[in-house]
């Protein structure tokens, strides 16, 4: 990327980058320390053009959370009520913002992070699953 003058690094946290995720400490703790390389090496690497951001998905219907609903009574429910858009994500969610952060529209973006979670991270982190 150095060579070519330009590059595009598109990291994937987890909105556990932001609020933790009690019942899965290392997981959480893994997610926080992709934040915080998108944020170091957005700073180390901005004067050579290569922009670093991040994409924070929420609960997106994926074999870990299928899992997760099974190990987890009552998860489902939880998340479908506590998200604004009444529904969890899909992988297809995420192809516009992978798009636009890898795209010469976002040349003046670095060290950002954006929200995929259907709003859920707007009820902040005052609600806890049991």
């Amino acid at each position: 990327m150095k060579r070519q003058g330009k590059g595009k690094i598109i990291n994937i946290g987890s909105m556990t980058s932001l609020f933790g995720l009690g019942k899965a400490v290392p997981y959480a703790c893994s997610k926080m320390g992709i934040l915080s390389l998108t944020y170091s090496l957005a700073l180390a690497w901005a004067r050579d053009r290569i922009n670093v951001n991040c994409i924070l998905p929420g609960w997106i219907d994926t074999p870990l959370t299928v899992s997760a609903r099974r190990d987890m009574p009552g998860l489902g429910e939880f998340v479908d009520g506590r998200t604004p858009l009444g529904r969890w994500g899909q992988p297809e969610d995420f192809l516009g913002v992978a798009a636009f952060l890898a795209s010469d529209a976002a040349d003046f973006i670095t060290g950002e992070y954006i929200r995929i979670d259907g709003g859920w991270g707007q009820h902040g982190n005052t609600v806890s699953f049991r």
